[in-house]
């Protein structure tokens, strides 16, 4: 790299954005113009090679790709991903998300921020990209991802996965418990998200009225705000790699 290079642009910032030139190709254009690139922009390249010398093709879903005023968008867009859990004697268990609810702001009266700021619901007001763990009816761990911008309280509970049906079987099955509630959704915190390329096929998914919200009114009650895969429609596929 050329002393006093000039750092990237345009296209690096097209990319960042979620658009533009494929990653590995940036960084070899970057290195023939001498620009310097992003740190982002290396550990994608890197994360990249790494996967795909060892056969494997998934990404870590991060922070900005879990973040959206949109929670309802955001939860079906959430099917199919990959929940990764590392469990406390180090091994991996990675489980396709089939079922999921989206939970949206103080307006929202399913919500738990519904009644504004408390000690339990401070996380939700955070940065989309952390975890929202809390006990339900004294028994079962809840599993949430916290999704709104900071100050805007939204998270997407995740009910089920293949083999895995019911949030409580779920966290159990994961050692999965408040301990990581407000923890990043990254390897770092031993639970994160990953992409592996699989593609729900239109008309696998099935929206409905989410579960035991009565309480919150026949309006907020009857939203279809929870989305599953129909294990009766055609199986997805995966894209091909870039």
């Amino acid at each position: 790299m050329k002393s006093g290079a000039e750092p990237a642009a345009g296209a690096e910032r097209l990319w960042e954005a979620g658009r533009g030139t494929e990653p590995v190709r940036l960084m070899r254009r970057n290195k023939i113009r001498g620009r310097v690139p992003s740190p982002r922009l290396e550990r994608e390249v890197a994360f990249r090679r790494r996967i795909r010398r060892n056969g494997i093709m998934a990404r870590i879903l991060a922070a900005k790709a879990l973040l959206s005023r949109k929670t309802p968008v955001l939860a079906r867009s959430l099917l199919g991903k990959l929940l990764v859990r590392r469990l406390p004697d180090g091994s991996i268990r990675r489980q396709r998300i089939t079922e999921v609810e989206a939970y949206h702001g103080e307006r929202d009266r399913a919500c738990h921020a519904s009644r504004g700021r408390t000690a339990r619901t401070e996380v939700m007001y955070a940065a989309g990209g952390c975890w929202y763990v809390y006990l339900c009816y004294g028994i079962h761990e809840m599993l949430n991802l916290v999704t709104g911008p900071a100050g805007h309280p939204a998270a997407v509970l995740v009910r089920g996965v293949e083999g895995l049906v019911g949030p409580g079987r779920l966290t159990r099955a994961l050692a999965i418990d408040r301990r990581l509630n407000g923890a990043p959704a990254t390897p770092e915190s031993g639970l994160w998200l990953e992409d592996d390329g699989f593609v729900v096929r239109r008309g696998r998914v099935r929206a409905g009225a989410r579960v035991g919200i009565d309480y919150a009114g026949a309006f907020w009650a009857a939203k279809p705000w929870r989305f599953e895969l129909r294990p009766d429609a055609p199986v997805g596929r995966k894209r091909r790699p870039a």
